[in-house]
């Protein structure tokens, strides 16, 4: 497959593209705050003053980084989004780099839904208490995020083929 050469005068894709570019690079700079903030929060890190706190606040930093999982993978996917964005907005449209983009979406949502699904409900019961077996939260956004990421996972390949038959198109023409 080929990249195809950019479009010479921006059409209305291009300009809705480039504002999602700018949303998304905004949107990408706070949830790293965001995520910075929950993962290393100020007042567990100032409270090592004695050795029983200290293990306390390593079990709560521990515990802090297996919530923050989900999110740190969905801000993969929202950087993956802004490439995107930024490819679009300069008129590419079935290249191998906007098959990688959307198929790296729909995994760091659909990686990010299966954290938050089974993996964060699992691991904080086993930290919580005796060992329980897999616990599932079924049900809200995590279920629907997961499903999402499956679902962009699927069309990036339906975009590849896509990509494949307009580089077919292209030769033959």
């Amino acid at each position: 497959m080929t990249d195809a050469a950019p479009v010479s005068t921006p059409s209305k894709l291009q300009e809705q593209a480039q504002w999602l570019e700018l949303v998304s690079a905004i949107a990408v700079g706070v949830l790293a705050l965001n995520l910075a903030r929950q993962a290393l929060p100020i007042d567990v890190l100032l409270s090592f003053d004695d050795p029983g706190t200290i293990w306390r606040a390593l079990s709560e930093l521990g515990t802090r980084a297996i919530e923050v999982v989900p999110a740190a993978l969905y801000l993969l996917g929202l950087w993956a989004a802004h490439g995107m964005f930024a490819r679009f907005g300069r008129g590419e449209l079935f290249t191998p780099a906007i098959v990688a983009g959307l198929s790296s979406i729909g995994s760091s949502l659909l990686w990010g839904g299966l954290w938050a699904v089974a993996i964060t409900p699992t691991l904080l019961g086993w930290i919580e208490g005796p060992f329980r077996g897999l616990d599932l939260k079924l049900g809200g956004p995590e279920l629907v995020i997961l499903v999402l990421g499956g679902a962009l996972v699927l069309l990036g390949k339906v975009m590849a083929k896509a990509a494949a038959l307009q580089a077919e198109v292209d030769a033959f023409v």
